[in-house]
């Protein structure tokens, strides 16, 4: 459980950091990646997911519905989206993993 919760952090802090502009004058402060790369990363990181777990990351993520109702749409159960959510959200962090934001 602190595994996962580690993980949506980092991935809380990693889109704050890469929406933040940087505007410090400090030369230490590391500028946000620049947007092609996040591009590129986040479309490998959906292509590498199954289906269901790319259909459950962006329809949890646009439209703003509760697991049940998108268990409901999708006829799976709400164990299965919660697990494939979660597993969409692994891959998508592991794609960034390795980039240095000087977080």
């Amino acid at each position: 459980m602190f595994d996962l919760f580690a993980r949506l952090l980092g991935c809380v802090v990693l889109r704050a950091r890469c929406l933040r502009r940087n505007t410090s004058a400090d030369p230490s402060v590391r500028a946000p990646i620049p947007r092609g790369v996040f591009r590129r990363r986040g479309s490998k990181a959906l292509e590498a997911m199954s289906p269901l777990q790319r259909e459950v990351f962006l329809r949890l993520r646009r439209d703003e519905v509760s697991y049940g109702a998108l268990a409901s749409d999708l006829e799976v159960s709400v164990p299965e989206v919660e697990e494939a959510f979660h597993q969409a959200l692994v891959i998508f962090c592991d794609a960034f993993e390795g980039l240095d934001f000087g977080i």
